[in-house]
């Protein structure tokens, strides 16, 4: 996991993608993450921000965005891409406020811009009734990633406490492309918590995977080595409108080889015998 003993270095190659409205009059900044805005779990300051649209439902079957190249946390291109692979409807949804109010989280510093909104498919019918079948596809991950795996983490945080009637669990299912099975995993806002319990505070919040019972959650992490995946994002008894804020792709940095540790325990072996 992300938060175990080898905590991933934020010089391995990271791909960090943020879902965001694209026009709030009240603060637009404080949906975009810009150039020197540090945000995720693994913090880097280069972030590929995803417009979704105006606030509000928008419940009219189009794409929910065009294609995008994805850059790497230098700024780079990665020649990965991201998409939505069918025609959909969609709704924009603000993690502190219903979408109407378009007030934000307000907290300091930059990790709030990430969770200030999100993208929920809505379902053909406007209300996530039946649940909408798009996903999100990202394609041609480049070696950088393939060769030794990678961690996906996918954040998200809709605030559905009890003042928002529905709670709602966002469930992930992310089918790596290959063959291999998918794997499914979830994030919490359970209507029997408090308001403040459910809502972004500045503390990532890892998920347990046990939707019974009431808890909060606001990311989960897949161990991939695929170059093209897909996440599915669903809420079965929340309208069907599972919310995603963003995600990132960490490259997983490799152990020495015994090889390379051998031959530098040779060096310092020449170089002691030489003083």
């Amino acid at each position: 996991m992300i938060l175990g003993a080898s905590m991933l270095s934020v010089s391995a190659s990271t791909i960090s993608v943020n879902f965001h409205v694209g026009s709030d009059a009240d603060a637009q900044a404080d949906h975009e993450l810009a150039a020197g805005e540090l945000a995720g779990l693994v913090p880097v300051d280069n972030w590929n921000n995803i417009n979704i649209g105006n606030g509000g439902a928008n419940n009219d079957s189009a794409a929910i965005f065009s294609s995008a190249t994805l850059n790497d946390s230098t700024g780079a291109s990665t020649g990965a891409t991201l998409a939505p692979d069918v025609i959909s409807s969609w709704f924009v949804g603000y993690a502190a406020s219903s979408a109407g109010d378009a007030n934000e989280l307000g907290l300091a510093g930059n990790q709030d811009d990430l969770f200030n909104s999100y993208l929920g498919l809505n379902g053909p019918g406007g209300d996530g009734s039946p649940a909408d079948e798009a996903v999100l596809t990202i394609t041609s991950l480049p070696a950088a990633f393939t060769d030794n795996g990678y961690q996906l983490i996918i954040y998200s945080d809709t605030d559905r406490g009890p003042a928002n009637n529905n709670a709602r669990t966002s469930v992930f299912t992310v089918t790596p492309g290959g063959g291999a099975a998918a794997i499914t995993q979830l994030t919490e806002d359970d209507g029997g918590l408090p308001d403040a319990d459910v809502t972004f505070d500045g503390t990532f919040v890892l998920t347990d995977n046990d939707a019974t019972g009431n808890g909060y959650s606001n990311y989960a992490v897949f161990d991939l080595t695929a170059d093209n995946f897909t996440i599915d994002v669903t809420s079965p008894g929340g309208g069907g409108r599972g919310g995603i804020s963003g995600f990132q792709i960490i490259a997983n940095v490799p152990e020495p080889s015994t090889s390379l540790l051998l031959g530098l325990m040779g060096v310092v072996t020449l170089i002691r015998r030489k003083r």
